[in-house]
C-alpha cells in the first residue's frame, strides 16, 4: 500500500437509510446499495468502505460506519458510533477517550 491522500470529512458520502429508494430493498441489494455509495478507504491499513449513516431529518442519528472488506478482529461486524469528529484529514475521532482510526483514499 502506497500513502494514499487523506479522507476529509466533506468527502464522506451520507446515506439516508429512509430514503424511498430504499424501502423495499432486500438484504443483497441493500449490501449492493451501500457498496455502490460507500467511500473506498484505507482504515488503519485495512480496506474497507466507510460513509455517514443517517436515520431521519427529523431526529437526527448520525453515525460513523466502516464496513471492512476483510476478515477484522477487533471489528467482525464493522465499526459504527455516533460520536465522531474529523480535526484534520485522514483522522477519525471516536468515542469519548479520542481514540483515532487513520482513514485515506483508496482506488479500486
Amino acid at each position: 500500500m502506497k500513502n494514499q491522500k487523506p479522507i476529509a470529512f466533506n468527502e464522506l458520502p451520507l446515506i439516508d437509510y429512509h430514503h424511498p429508494e430504499l424501502m423495499g430493498m432486500n438484504a443483497n441489494e441493500l449490501k449492493k446499495f451501500i457498496q455502490s455509495k460507500g467511500l473506498p478507504a484505507w482504515v488503519d491499513g485495512l480496506p474497507a468502505l466507510i460513509y455517514i449513516g443517517e436515520r431521519s431529518k427529523s431526529f437526527s442519528e448520525e453515525k460513523i460506519v466502516v464496513l471492512y472488506e476483510e476478515k477484522n478482529e477487533r471489528w467482525p461486524e464493522g465499526f459504527q458510533t455516533k460520536y465522531f469528529f474529523m480535526r484534520e484529514p485522514g483522522t477519525l475521532y471516536w468515542g469519548h477517550h479520542d481514540e483515532k482510526m487513520h482513514v485515506e483514499h483508496r482506488s479500486l
